[in-house]
């Protein structure tokens, strides 16, 4: 039986040195994180034997790197699309830029920190403050009076 596994086995360490080219593994104690990144390395190597099969081409070291980062950033472009909606730092909406995707609006909480304010449907004396705002009106407004929208814009 040994013997067998050894006569076989090269199937395995090539597909090994393989992932160890172009790996995307990252250290991490994490055990499904672990089985992702052997996933995402298998895949690669797919990718890269059916890319060397329709191209009939021997050695594409250079176009299997192309190739990877293109898989990678296919992979990432739909988020990448999903997310412009949503508020994001200034350093994701760099790297965003750099690959390729449309330029993002900036967010109005970048550009104008949200301050802390006093109710304004609260008494005085209650001194209640929120970062929370009307979204018709813009002026602050407590949790207790906050719907979607305070009570006066209703």
């Amino acid at each position: 039986m040994i013997v067998d596994y050894n006569n076989t086995k090269a199937g395995v360490d090539a597909l090994d040195q393989l992932c160890a080219n172009y790996s995307v593994s990252r250290r991490t104690r994490r055990r499904p994180m672990v089985i992702f990144y052997a996933i995402l390395n298998i895949t690669g190597v797919n990718a890269r034997i059916i890319f060397q099969c329709n191209k009939d081409v021997d050695s594409v070291d250079d176009k299997t790197r192309n190739l990877l980062q293109d898989l990678g950033i296919a992979l990432v472009k739909p988020h990448i699309e999903r997310r412009d909606v949503r508020p994001i730092s200034r350093e994701l909406r760099e790297v965003v830029l750099k690959l390729g995707g449309t330029p993002l609006p900036s967010t109005s909480s970048e550009s104008e920190p949200m301050r802390k304010a006093r109710c304004y449907i609260c008494p005085r004396q209650a001194d209640k403050k929120t970062k929370m705002v009307c979204e018709k009106c813009n002026k602050h407004i407590c949790p207790t009076h906050r719907k979607s929208v305070c009570q006066n814009c209703l």
